[in-house]
């Protein structure tokens, strides 16, 4: 083995592990910056988690607080804990599918309808049943018409009172005025008798008239499905169902899973009316989409010659405005940024003592809850390693496959490669020339000059060693059995180098061997060098040639055969 190799594979080693702890410490750093980002969003996310659950809070605690004050109402009304008002708080429960209202929305709807329903009702009439009754039309009306729910509510609740005039609004084709109410109620027949007036009715035949018009006009169960077949009244039963949940949070003794039943049935009543409407906004919009671009392009140049001008003069006049009022505005601006940095300068002591202890509770807490928590992960791994294990032979099929799509891949690209090697060559070729091989030659024989001199006794005992593997070695990888033209031509400038340097380094090459080698003047003085371009190498059986000799020799050799040959015949 030469010196070269020697040098080239330390150097190369060496370079490495720089390499490698460059990398190691890139991936540190970058884990550190992961750390720390990941920390950064853990606490947004804590931050925006803790103010979305003080938001639920407060929205369940004012949702709590408007039951707890109708539920008075309730009280008061009929008494705790009596029927009616268990059979009002049941179909207020019910109202989010029927009137698409939350519990409190019903409630607050029937205590300002009951006092009225009630005053003019019949001895046998239930007072709640059409209370009830009437919420329940004008929900309809709202689901069938549009407008708003308390439209119809104040349009029955003036019938209630004596004055028609709003019925016409109800769209049921009952006249505004005593006479068409007194025509449309002997016409509808519920009343099993005909009136000569208003004043004949009660409250309870006045909303059954009502009633009977909106059943025959298609209205009565509109809210029901609208609730379940319509975007609207599936947006409004969910919204109905979610208020709910909310104030249960905070009742005691709600059933959750019942308000969170009611709002997934909801939600999914929601998504199931809206997707299909999306699907087709979407196809209809992508459909339209190239008319639109297409249009657009046809009047782009006219409009952008028409508007441009104005807009620039737009942009100046606001640039003018803005270069004018600056000179006042500014100081304002400068004064309130002055005065937000030191209100915030202020505070910052608090704020950094109140994340400091957040972040200690946080730690303390999750330290007392590693106990409990590393059996529960160490099970879950447990747990998931029999699956990985049981589908391994999956994983294993596909590694294979990917494998035999790589070398298919391979295999195919192979014409394709080599319809190309020819320019690759050249390509090399031209590289190579334009490279100083001289320079290189000669730098390199410096440094391995130097590196023998510095490891002397290394390259004594292990030179043919190594010489001889790695030679063996990179035969055998680079499929090397002949020289090829562009190696001799790399050798052949490389050789050239060496001779120019040795010219000039022969005294001090000499006086080398002699120190290094501990070898007499005489004898080292008595090296010769040969320029001849045909000089015959002499073989002494008797005297083995220096590490320097073989080192040439072998590049002389692996390079095709040098026209120079350089033996010192110094013997050890």
């Amino acid at each position: 083995m030469n010196g070269a190799n020697v040098l080239t594979r330390f150097t190369a080693d060496t370079k490495d592990l720089d390499k490698k702890a460059g990398e190691a410490k890139n991936t540190l750093s970058k884990i550190g910056k992961g750390v720390a980002s990941a920390f950064k969003v853990a606490t947004v996310a804590a931050t925006a988690t803790t103010a979305a659950i003080g938001v639920l809070v407060k929205k369940s605690v004012d949702a709590y607080a408007e039951f707890e004050q109708l539920e008075g109402g309730l009280v008061s009304l009929f008494g705790e804990g009596s029927k009616e008002m268990q059979q009002i708080l049941s179909l207020s429960e019910e109202a989010y599918k029927n009137l698409t209202m939350s519990q409190n929305e019903y409630l607050n709807s029937f205590e300002k309808a009951y006092p009225l329903v009630n005053a003019g009702l019949s001895e046998n009439a239930d007072s709640i049943e059409y209370t009830n009754k009437m919420l329940q039309i004008s929900s309809d009306l709202f689901n069938t018409y549009g407008g708003s729910v308390e439209q119809y509510q104040n349009a029955i609740n003036w019938a209630l009172k004596g004055s028609f005039v709003y019925l016409d609004n109800l769209n049921l084709g009952i006249k505004g005025t005593q006479e068409g109410f007194i025509e449309a109620a002997n016409a509808s027949g519920v009343l099993n008798r005909n009136i000569k007036s208003v004043n004949e009715l009660t409250s309870d035949e006045i909303i059954d008239v009502i009633e009977h018009y909106a059943d025959a006009y298609g209205v009565l169960g509109k809210t029901a499905d609208e609730a379940s077949g319509t975007i609207i009244g599936s947006l409004n039963m969910t919204k109905a169902s979610w208020n709910n949940l909310l104030a249960g949070f905070s009742k005691d003794g709600a059933d959750i899973n019942k308000l969170i039943d009611e709002l997934i049935t909801s939600a999914s009543a929601f998504g199931t009316n809206m997707l299909p409407v999306i699907q087709r906004a979407l196809e209809g919009i992508m459909s339209a989409l190239p008319g639109i671009i297409q249009k657009i392009g046809d009047m782009l140049p006219d409009l952008l010659s028409t508007l441009l001008p104005i807009l620039t003069n737009v942009l100046i006049t606001l640039i003018k405005t803005f270069i004018n009022i600056l000179p006042t505005t500014l100081p304002i601006l400068m004064d309130a940024v002055v005065d937000v940095v030191k209100g915030l300068a202020a505070i910052l002591p608090d704020i950094i003592n109140a994340l400091l202890a957040g972040l200690i509770l946080i730690i303390e807490t999750l330290a007392e809850m590693t106990p409990e928590i590393l059996p529960i992960i160490v099970d879950a791994i447990l747990g998931v390693i029999p699956i990985l294990i049981d589908n391994l032979p999956l994983f294993i099929n596909a590694g294979f496959k990917l494998i035999g799509g790589l070398l298919a891949g391979i295999i195919n690209s192979i014409p394709s490669l080599l319809g190309r090697i020819g320019q690759i060559v050249v390509s090399m070729i031209n590289a190579f020339k334009k490279i100083n091989l001289k320079d290189i030659g000669k730098n390199i024989l410096t440094g391995l000059w130097n590196g023998i001199k510095s490891m002397k006794d290394w390259v004594i005992n292990k030179v043919k060693e190594l010489g001889k593997s790695i030679l063996k070695g990179l035969k055998g990888v680079l499929g090397i059995h002949s020289p090829s033209t562009e190696f001799a031509m790399v050798g052949k400038f490389s050789v050239l180098g060496y001779t120019e340097q040795l010219d000039k380094m022969q005294k001090e090459v000499q006086g080398q061997i002699a120190e290094t080698f501990q070898v007499s003047p005489q004898l080292a003085n008595s090296s010769s060098l040969h320029y001849s371009p045909n000089v015959n190498v002499i073989n002494n059986v008797d005297i083995q040639q220096d590490p320097l000799g073989q080192m040439v020799n072998n590049i002389k050799t692996f390079a095709g055969g040098a026209k120079n040959d350089y033996n010192y015949g110094v013997g050890f």
